[in-house]
This record gives C-alpha cells, structure tokens and sequence, in this order.
C-alpha cells in the first residue's frame, strides 16, 4: 500500500476498516484498483448484500445461472451498489462458481471523489 496516493491509501483502509476483504490493491496513474470476493446467490427471491464473516460480499439475486446471465446481473448490481461503471468491473474468476473475485478499477474525480465512493461502499455493506 504504499505507493498509493494519500486518497488511495485513506480509502483502502476504510473499505477494509468496513470489514471488506482485498486483495492486490494497486494504483496507476490515477486509477485505484483491487480485488474482492463475492458469494454469488443466484435465484433468491429477494436482492440483499451484505459482508459475511470471512470478508466476502454475499449477493443475493434474483437471475437465475443460467447463459452467464447471474454473472451479468452481477455486474450490474455491483456497479450500482458501489457507483463504479460496470466497463470497470471485472469477473477475474468463479465464472460458473459462486465463489467469485472481481477486479475494480476506478479514478477518483471532482464529481466522484474519494468521499462519493466511501458514502456508496459504506451504504452497501449495511
């Protein structure tokens, strides 16, 4: 962590402060990166998230994995959930497991900056 910037380095630790666990956290030219894993729940009847025990972010969905079409949800109810566009989210591996990792990569800007992501990756692990 310490080739982060001062942003960087104050937000990792808030996201593993929240009980998150990362992996392989990275910052290049501006774009902060790193790798979490996520318990995939596909068919439920109700879309809930929420951080287990062991640091993983379990998501609970109502697609069914069928045709990568739970992996595509996915996607989407991350990118939502985190306020990160899903071009900047990456299914690394799990794609026909529910365990999975993914890559996020995101710049901090005016309009999003390091407390907009901090308020979003706070509100969806409540």
């Amino acid at each position: 962590m310490n080739q982060l910037t001062d942003k960087g380095q104050v937000f990792i630790q808030e996201v593993i402060r929240s009980g998150l666990e990362i992996f392989q956290v990275s910052e290049n030219n501006g774009v902060l990166s790193f790798i979490f894993r996520v318990v995939a729940k596909p068919g439920s009847k109700k879309e809930t998230l929420f951080l287990d025990s062991e640091g993983r972010l379990v998501i609970a969905l109502s697609a069914k994995p069928v045709g990568g079409e739970a992996n595509k949800a996915l996607l989407k109810i991350l990118g939502k959930s985190l306020g990160i566009s899903t071009s900047k989210i990456i299914l690394e591996k799990g794609i026909k497991s529910k365990i999975k990792q993914f890559r996020v990569s995101f710049a901090f800007t005016d309009h999003k900056g390091q407390d907009y992501y901090l308020k979003k990756w706070n509100e969806s692990f409540k």
